[in-house]
C-alpha cells in the first residue's frame, strides 16, 4: 500500500503513481494506492487512476495542512484499513503522510514499512515551531522505519544532520520516468507549443516549469527578468504550471514592465511537457527547497542546459551532468548573471553533452527505479521475517 497525501500535479505524485503503475503490472504484488483529496488549481493526476490495474482508496481527512482533528482522524482510518487488508508493505511518500503512515503501520503491525523523502519538511523557510513539530515527528518515525529512501543524496545528508534516522536505513533511489514520450518529441511539437503561446521559431525563450506555489522561486526569476531582457532582447519567459500564486505572479510582471514577455501556460497534462521542454533554449531551476525536481533530467535529457539556486539535490546533479550553474540560493545578482552567462552559450549551439544524457536516461528510467524498490522491499521482507 502506499500512502500519500494528495495526487495533484507534482514531482512527488508522479513518481508515486508511476511506481503503482509499474508495480501492479507484476504478477507478484497486488497494489493498492491510498491519498487523500486533491483539490487546487495546480491540477490533479486522479484523471490516470481509472486505469490502473491498482486499487485506489481515499481517505477524505488526510490532508496537506495540520489539523489535530482531521489527522486523528486520518490516522483512525489508515489504521483500520492496514488491519482490514494486512499489506506485507507499507511505502509512504510526503511528510504529512509519511507521518500518519508510519504510525498507523505500526499500531496495525504491518511487517515492513518504507517511506520516501521527496523533500524534507523542515527547511529555513518554515516557522519555526512547524520545524520544531516536524523535527521531532520525523526522528519519532524513522525509528519506525525499515528503509528512508531518498531522492537526492542531499536528502539524507540534511535529514541525519536533524538526528533523524540512522546511515544504514538510507537508499538511495533516483526519481525514475518514462523515456519514451520524449524521445518521441519533435521540433515540430516545439513549434506549435511555441505558437500556442505567440513565441516564434527565432525567439530565446528561458522556461520555468514547476506549480506557481510558495517557496518555487518565481518571484526571484521574474525580479531579475528586465535585466536579462536588456542583455538579451527579445528574450521570453515560459512559465509552465499553475497554482494560487498565479494572480500575485502575474501582477509582479505587469509592475516590472515585461508581461509582455512572460507567458503563463496554466495546468498542462503530463504528456505535453516534452514539448514543452524542447520549446524552451534553457530551464531555469530556481525553487528555494525541491528534493531534486525531475524537470532536471527532462531538461538535460532534451538538450537543454538548467541554471537556478544550489538547493537540496541540485548541485550534485550538475556535479554528475556538467549541465548547467547553480548559484547561493536567493542571490538574485549571481542568478542573473548566470543565467545570462548561460543563454548567451545556447545562442552559440552549447548544450548538455550525449554523457549527461546518457546518465540521466539511464539513472532516471523507470525500469531502474522499479528494480530498486523491488530489492528493497524483498529485503524489508526478509529482515522482518
Amino acid at each position: 500500500m502506499h500512502v500519500i497525501t494528495r495526487m495533484i500535479r507534482g514531482g512527488a505524485q508522479e513518481n508515486t503513481l508511476s511506481t503503482v503503475e509499474r508495480f501492479s503490472e507484476k504478477p507478484v504484488y497486488e497494489v493498492f494506492l491510498v491519498s487523500g483529496p486533491s483539490p487546487g488549481s495546480e491540477g490533479s493526476l486522479e484523471d490516470r487512476l481509472p486505469g490502473l490495474s491498482a486499487q485506489f482508496v481515499r481517505i477524505p481527512e488526510l490532508g496537506r495542512e495540520l489539523s489535530p482533528w482531521k489527522d486523528s482522524v486520518a490516522l483512525t482510518r489508515l489504521a483500520f484499513l492496514f488491519r482490514r487488508y494486512r499489506p506485507d508493505i507499507i511505502h509512504t511518500h510526503s511528510s504529512k503522510a509519511g507521518i500518519l503512515g508510519r504510525l498507523a503501520a505500526r499500531l496495525a503491525g504491518i511487517p515492513a514499512v518504507v517511506h520516501t523523502i521527496h523533500g524534507l519538511p523542515f527547511h529555513p523557510w518554515e516557522k519555526p515551531w512547524r520545524n520544531r513539530i516536524f523535527d521531532w515527528s520525523e526522528r519519532w518515525c524513522a525509528r519506525r522505519t525499515d528503509v528512508l529512501v531518498v531522492v537526492a543524496e542531499a536528502m539524507q545528508e540534511q535529514a541525519l544532520q536533524r538526528g533523524v534516522g540512522q546511515p544504514a536505513q538510507y537508499r538511495l533511489v533516483y526519481s525514475g520516468m518514462d523515456w519514451e514520450p520524449f524521445r518521441q518529441a519533435t521540433r515540430e511539437d516545439a513549434v506549435r507549443f511555441r505558437r500556442r503561446f505567440d513565441l516564434f521559431d527565432a525567439d530565446l525563450v528561458l522556461g520555468k516549469v514547476a506549480r506557481l506555489f510558495p517557496l518555487k522561486g518565481h518571484e526571484h526569476l521574474l525580479r531579475i527578468f528586465p535585466g536579462l531582457r536588456r542583455r538579451h532582447p527579445g528574450l521570453k519567459l515560459l512559465c509552465v504550471g499553475d497554482g494560487p500564486l498565479r494572480p500575485q505572479l502575474e501582477r509582479q510582471a505587469r509592475e516590472l514592465g515585461v508581461a509582455e514577455a512572460v507567458r503563463w501556460t496554466g495546468s498542462i497534462p503530463p504528456e505535453e511537457i516534452p514539448s514543452a521542454l524542447l520549446a524552451c533554449s534553457a530551464v531555469a531551476h530556481v525553487s528555494l527547497r525541491e528534493g531534486l525536481a525531475r524537470v532536471l533530467p527532462q531538461a538535460v535529457f532534451l538538450g537543454k542546459p538548467v541554471a537556478g539556486f544550489a538547493v537540496d539535490g541540485f548541485p550534485e546533479f550538475l556535479a554528475h551532468t556538467g549541465a548547467g550553474v547553480a548559484v547561493p540560493p536567493g542571490r538574485e545578482i549571481e542568478l542573473a548573471e548566470a543565467l545570462s552567462g548561460m543563454l548567451g552559450k545556447v545562442a552559440q549551439g552549447w548544450g548538455p553533452s550525449p554523457s549527461a544524457r546518457s546518465w540521466v536516461e539511464r539513472e532516471f528510467s523507470l525500469d531502474t527505479m522499479v528494480n530498486k524498490l523491488d530489492l528493497i522491499y524483498h529485503k524489508a521482507l526478509r529482515r522482518s521475517a
